[in-house]
């Protein structure tokens, strides 16, 4: 099943036994492989953030995350590629989206991800004046702080398709 990285937030986190471990406060996305690696809890005012590995996740619906027991629960250090990627503050929603030209395409501000491979299948771009969702496949390249989409070519390859039959 696809979500939106978006949907994940705030949603309560909960065991098999129906035990409430707290609430997701941000899906986390490796540029690099542009897959989940983790998912950052709120647990309470009190309590440290946790994180859960895509792996121990069980079940993601819309009303909930669902995961085996309180032992998935592991402070962000011991995930050590998340921990980086939250200590760089390295995100890509809200990362820059450019054209091979250097066009701006806007920002990211949601991801469409599949819940089995935790893999991105669509970049969800707003700008001032527009917006658009790409497929994974139209990104060219991922720089620091900027996503390089090759859009020309899914336009000509949309061009190219034939028409439909019309009585």
């Amino acid at each position: 099943m696809l979500f939106l990285a978006s949907s994940l937030s705030n949603l309560p986190v909960i065991t098999q036994r129906r035990e409430n471990l707290g609430f997701v406060k941000e899906a986390v996305f490796d540029p690099k492989v542009l897959k989940l690696v983790g998912v950052l809890i709120q647990r309470s005012i009190l309590q440290s953030q946790a994180v859960i590995a895509p792996l121990d996740i069980l079940k993601i619906s819309s009303g909930f995350l669902l995961v085996k027991n309180r032992d998935v629960l592991l402070p962000a250090t011991e995930i050590v590629r998340v921990n980086k990627l939250l200590r760089d503050k390295k995100r890509l929603i809200g990362m820059r989206a450019e054209t091979l030209e250097g066009r701006s395409l806007g920002r990211v501000y949601d991801l469409l991800f599949d819940e089995v491979d935790g893999r991105i299948v669509k970049f969800y771009l707003r700008s001032l004046v527009n917006e658009k969702i790409l497929p994974v496949e139209s990104l060219f390249q991922v720089e620091e702080k900027r996503l390089i989409f090759n859009i020309e070519e899914i336009g000509k390859e949309k061009a190219n398709l034939p028409l439909p039959a019309v009585e």
